[in-house]
């Protein structure tokens, strides 16, 4: 099986290629996908194989990891730890995109945490084809620019978690600005891997070598009240409560000329041209 699995193309994403377990939890593949061996993690055949065949292969290689997501598909739990029973009872897949409203979204149309920041890929090894399939999949993103400023200050200001205090002294403390972090990112490959500044669009491909979003719906953080209304009124229209801030970061709302100048703006532009293009969003100009 290895064999024919063996990896033949050279692009493979960054963030799958994390090894050993601290590292893999920092970047954000500690969850169903970060649990499969390299020989599959990083083999593009594998991420084409049928949809019940890949879960089949996670269940064999990653029997406890398989098993405790079953577990959590049916116990109840306190509505501040992760649970999939929400996405189940409402058919829905809610991709939580750091940084990008989804606490607040999730805790106003579920009434609680849903799966943490699993990616669409990660639900596809775990769900059944028949839930995976017929589930209105939906996300948030946010504008890079912004997304990236309320990141960087989130995490050297603590977060919210060991894990977020971790990343941020581990990754973030060798630089003393914004600035100096924003002209590290080409040249630093771990920066990028970060579970906060992966690409937005990572996390919305079941296949994480092709470039197609798996989602029904995108919406923007910046439209979010019509947005919000739109998800509430067709998906969640006996459940859906109003919508509050939550985690909200150290910045808030960014005035992009007071964080940026033209040397970082280009930067940031060719590290997250696949957020701008994908999901439409320009590049400001200064």
């Amino acid at each position: 099986m290895s064999n024919y699995l063996n990896n033949q193309m050279p692009e493979i994403p960054k963030y799958l290629r994390a090894e050993g377990q601290e590292k893999k939890r920092l970047v954000g593949v500690h969850f169903e996908v970060g649990s499969l061996p390299a020989f599959l993690r990083l083999s593009p055949r594998f991420w084409t194989l049928p949809h019940d065949l890949r879960r089949a292969l996670f269940c064999a290689v990653s029997p406890l990891g398989f098993t405790r997501m079953q577990v959590q598909k049916h116990r109840r739990v306190a509505a501040d730890k992760t649970s999939l029973q929400p996405l189940l009872e409402t058919k829905t897949i809610f991709v939580h995109i750091p940084k990008a409203a989804g606490n607040a979204v999730a805790y106003g149309l579920y009434g609680r945490k849903t799966a943490s920041h699993r990616s669409l890929a990660d639900y596809a090894l775990v769900l059944r084809r028949s839930d995976f399939e017929q589930a209105f999949k939906f996300t948030i993103v946010r504008d890079p620019f912004q997304r990236l400023v309320s990141a960087y200050y989130y995490l050297k200001a603590g977060g919210k978690n060991d894990q977020d205090r971790i990343t941020g002294e581990k990754y973030l403390g060798p630089y003393a600005t914004f600035r100096d972090f924003v002209l590290a990112l080409e040249n630093d490959s771990d920066l990028l891997d970060l579970l906060h500044f992966r690409s937005q669009v990572s996390f919305l491909r079941e296949n994480p070598f092709h470039a197609d979003l798996g989602v029904d719906y995108i919406g923007r953080l910046e439209e979010i009240d019509k947005v919000y209304s739109f998800l509430s009124k067709k998906h969640f229209s006996s459940s859906a409560r109003s919508l509050k801030k939550i985690n909200q970061g150290p910045k808030g709302k960014v005035m992009i000329e007071n964080e940026y100048d033209r040397e970082m703006i280009r930067k940031v532009a060719d590290v997250y041209a696949d957020d701008i293009r994908q999901l439409g969003y320009s590049v400001p100009s200064l």
